[in-house]
């Protein structure tokens, strides 16, 4: 948890202080989904697609967040 608490952060500043790319928005993402904020990762995700539609590593972690909301509901 710590680990996914620190790339959140990390993520975050790299947001702030170099500009949003389609890297940042994908390990923030990573990160987001590390601390179970799952509807936030799928958003870092899609904001990611939306710099370049045809990255698939985004496309494969949002089907990652879906199947694990399909299992809690």
């Amino acid at each position: 948890m710590y680990r996914a608490f620190h790339d959140f952060h990390y993520a975050e500043s790299a947001l702030i202080d170099l500009g949003i790319s389609l890297v940042t928005w994908n390990n923030r993402g990573i990160a987001l989904f590390g601390l179970g904020r799952l509807e936030e990762a799928v958003d870092s995700y899609n904001k990611a697609l939306a710099l370049d539609p045809k990255h698939i590593p985004e496309k494969e972690n949002i089907e990652l967040v879906l199947r694990v909301l399909r299992r809690k509901w």
